[in-house]
């Protein structure tokens, strides 16, 4: 009951009785990790479970089991308390008001640069090399500022669109009894404008602090939207943007100011030397820190380097043959294995489980492996990932031999999954291993079966990055299918124009190799491109071209989706008894589900 998520998926049964993937797709957690912990607290008396039939699948459905459930909230967390109906104990849990928060150690000096963080609120943008110590800073203020005031900090992955984000800020606002954000989504709503009004409202009335880390990795322009909203509307709100670039969505001044991080002072960089016990003269310090301009990463190497009985560093060299000989001095002390443990992490953009790790390179004793790594500093702990830092990372990188076969082994572990987050991550991973055959056959399956639905998931924007990356195709049915996702990825982000020209492009293609089949997807994307372009006489007219051409080729569950499609225009243009016929059909179909 301690364990944060846990308490979710409690605050989410509150509401409504909900399946593991329904409540995994709303937090955006492993289905099998929720399923793990209902099991676990169904055992305990804490929920109940029953099968139930939903879209003609048996699904285990879990609720609230209890006499009493009672949250307080206040400042520093929640305290949750909960009678249950097969035990006369209570459970009662409480869990901090930050939103993973890193831990911060070695932390010296930087008094200035606090201040500055507590003068006031609105936006702080702080700005640095990797390495530099943004997290590390924005974590010893957010820590100390726990107990006052309410903590959120979200660390940005590629793969993180505004839904996401959204979600997760709703689910942290109803912790604190602020639950329209939450109630508004669970109840099926979906516009962005609102979600972000109710993100602010809820945020400036908790007086909250929110971090946002490594946003030089945003690729959603939503957030972008909501970071300005919470910047000009949201006056009781401290907002921490930390990247590597400057983002876009600010100008200075208006309660807007930014910071480029600089390395650590001398005085700085001696007290950082002294509180890991290491003993150097005052000259050897200022050497040091000239070279490495206090850089706290490669100050962090040196400890390590020290640590392994090597203190007698050559600072004679220059500053990037330093950072190198602590990279390869640790790395030739390192033992076979435990330098393969380093090398698959590095070819990982996100933290990475332990399991996903042991799916790669079996090794037998992988859990020893990783405590070593761990006490040598060269590993940390983000809850149950693994994490290796973004300098340390690229640097163990180029000791690949051969990085293309760990991307085809990470991107054969991200497909496993399933899912679009993970999909999408795999894409990366196949076109660095050249494996351009099997990004084809992804793109393939997306638009002829829908299988990750990336754009109506609201990853168009990491989608068509990913596109704009890929090499041309040979083929041309091959460039028939990255035309397709690219337009259909393009409508999604308001680019019509350009929308418009790839799919025109993809239609002259399937007319030119007479496939019917490819001319009725390329109808449909381009059916949905005229709808986001605001044309809805056009769009009927390509949703109807579309039809035809399914029912010719007897492919009901595409034709199914295409009627739904047109009831759900119907409707919006006040057609009413037309939008009847199409759901009827749709349902005739046998498919129901909803396109957006």
């Amino acid at each position: 009951m301690t364990s944060g998520v846990n308490i979710d998926i409690l605050n989410l049964l509150r509401h409504e009785p909900s399946s593991p993937r329904d409540i995994a797709g709303f937090l955006g957690k492993d289905e099998t990790d929720v399923s793990r912990r209902l099991r676990l607290m169904e055992r305990a008396g804490i929920v109940k479970g029953v099968w139930s039939r939903r879209k003609e699948k048996n699904v285990r459905v879990y609720s609230l089991l209890g006499f009493h459930a009672e949250i307080d909230f206040d400042p520093t967390g929640l305290s949750f308390q909960l009678r249950t109906a097969t035990k006369a104990s209570d459970y009662t849990a409480t869990v901090l008001g930050s939103y993973e928060v890193p831990s911060v150690s070695g932390f010296v000096g930087r008094e200035n640069e606090l201040r500055w963080l507590t003068i006031a609120d609105g936006l702080h943008v702080i700005i640095g090399l990797p390495g530099i110590g943004k997290t590390t800073l924005a974590s010893a203020f957010a820590t100390s500022a726990i107990g006052t005031r309410p903590v959120v900090w979200h660390t940005i992955r590629e793969v993180d669109s505004f839904g996401y984000l959204a979600n997760k800020i709703a689910v942290f606002l109803a912790r604190f009894g602020f639950s329209e954000a939450l109630e508004y989504v669970q109840s099926g709503g979906d516009e962005d404008r609102v979600k972000i009004e109710l993100i602010g409202r809820g945020l400036d009335n908790l007086r909250a602090i929110t971090v946002f880390d490594d946003y030089q990795r945003n690729r959603d322009d939503r957030l972008d939207t909501l970071l300005e909203h919470l910047w000009k509307n949201c006056t009781k709100v401290r907002i921490l943007v930390l990247s590597r670039s400057r983002p876009k969505f600010y100008t200075l001044g208006q309660r807007a100011s930014e910071l480029w991080l600089q390395g650590l002072s001398l005085e700085e960089t001696k007290q950082l030397i002294s509180s890991w016990g290491i003993q150097i003269s005052e000259r050897e310090a200022e050497e040091l820190w000239r070279r490495l301009s206090g850089h706290p990463l490669s100050l962090t190497l040196f400890n390590s380097l020290a640590k392994e009985g090597s203190s007698n560093v050559p600072l004679s060299s220059l500053k990037e043959q330093l950072t190198d000989y602590f990279t390869r001095e640790i790395y030739s002390a390192l033992a076979p294995e435990e330098r393969d443990v380093l090398l698959t992490l590095s070819v990982f953009r996100a933290p990475v489980t332990p399991r996903a790790l042991s799916e790669i390179l079996h090794l037998k004793n992988l859990n020893y492996l990783i405590h070593n790594l761990e006490n040598k500093m060269l590993v940390r702990r983000q809850q149950d990932m693994l994490v290796v830092h973004e300098v340390e990372r690229a640097a163990f990188y180029g000791f690949l031999d051969s990085p293309e076969k760990i991307h085809a082994s990470v991107a054969r572990y991200y497909l496993r999954s399933g899912t679009p987050e993970d999909a999408l991550e795999a894409l990366f991973h196949l076109m660095k291993s050249r494996d351009t055959s099997t990004v084809l056959d992804v793109f393939k399956r997306e638009l002829e079966r829908e299988t990750y639905r990336f754009v109506e998931h609201g990853y168009s924007a990491v989608l068509l990055s990913i596109l704009e990356q890929f090499e041309e195709p040979v083929s041309a049915e091959d460039r028939y299918y990255l035309l397709c996702l690219r337009g259909k990825a393009r409508s999604r982000l308001g680019r019509g124009e350009l929308a418009s020209t790839d799919l025109t492009e993809a239609i002259q293609i399937a007319n030119k190799l007479r496939e019917k089949t490819l001319l009725a997807y390329a109808t449909k994307c381009f059916a949905e491109c005229c709808y986001w372009k605001g044309d809805l006489k056009q769009t009927e007219t390509q949703l109807l071209k579309a039809a035809q051409l399914f029912e010719e080729l007897q492919m009901r569950d595409h034709l199914g989706r295409v009627y739904l499609q047109l009831a759900r225009l119907y409707f919006s243009m006040g057609k009413h008894s037309e939008a009847r016929r199409l759901a009827e059909l749709a349902e005739g179909a046998n498919e129901t589900r909803s396109i957006s």
